[in-house]
């Protein structure tokens, strides 16, 4: 998330990495394995947290309206199932009422960025095709050992049927996590350079350059 942030205050957004684990004391390995697996702190609820982000954004003077998501993984799904719910008005689970308008959020949503999101069966993204999609640019991973993305690709798809601002790009060969330096010392997955590259041209053609205004990953 370090590195994307950077990508993305060269191009004049300011940047929010937001951490739902810390708040819950969810730090420790085997809790993060639970959250890694999808029996805790799934995308719907995770979805409330950038809600609630965005309202906090959104009232710095210093920033201005317009908002972009990029999320990894759980993030990208939780990027789903925050532009599901900002869609179907429903408050994300661990809410009791939206912190802003819904439609307010979705309308200052300029672009979104879905690096290999997770799309199975726990994703509740399943209204889609939605009444607004914004932009999205989705880069999943062909051998991917930790999600399916035949799935992802028969859930955007749908949205593609429904909109010509999605756009899908899956990279040959490449595993999740690619763009990951750092991992848990068990992990068997890898880094590489150039697949990261790559997609950060993706990203850097996809995102446009904005002054002062607000990202959420």
């Amino acid at each position: 998330m370090g590195y994307w942030a950077g990508e993305l205050r060269r191009k004049g957004w300011a940047t929010l990495i937001l951490d739902s684990h810390s708040p819950r004391n969810l730090d420790g390995m085997e809790l993060w394995r639970l959250v890694c697996a999808g029996q805790m702190l799934g995308g719907p609820e995770r979805a409330g947290d950038v809600a609630v982000a965005i309202s906090v954004l959104q009232n710095d003077p210093g920033l201005t309206s317009e908002l972009m998501l990029l999320g990894a993984s759980h993030g990208g799904w939780t990027a789903l199932e925050v532009l599901d719910h900002l869609n179907s008005r429903e408050i994300p689970p661990g809410l009791t009422a939206w912190p802003m308008p819904p439609r307010g959020i979705l309308d200052d949503i300029r672009s979104v960025v879905l690096l290999y999101p997770y799309c199975g069966h726990l994703n509740g993204t399943a209204n889609a095709p939605w009444e607004a999609t914004p932009p999205i640019l989705a880069i999943l991973a062909e051998s991917d050992s930790v999600i399916s993305t035949p799935m992802c690709l028969e859930m955007l798809a749908e949205l593609q049927a429904n909109s010509d601002n999605v756009e899908v790009v899956v990279f040959a060969g490449a595993d999740h996590g690619f763009d990951q330096r750092v991992r848990s010392p068990l992990s068997s997955l890898t880094f590489d350079q150039a697949l990261r590259d790559r997609a950060a041209v993706l990203v850097d053609e996809f995102v446009p350059d904005v002054s002062q205004s607000k990202v959420a990953n």
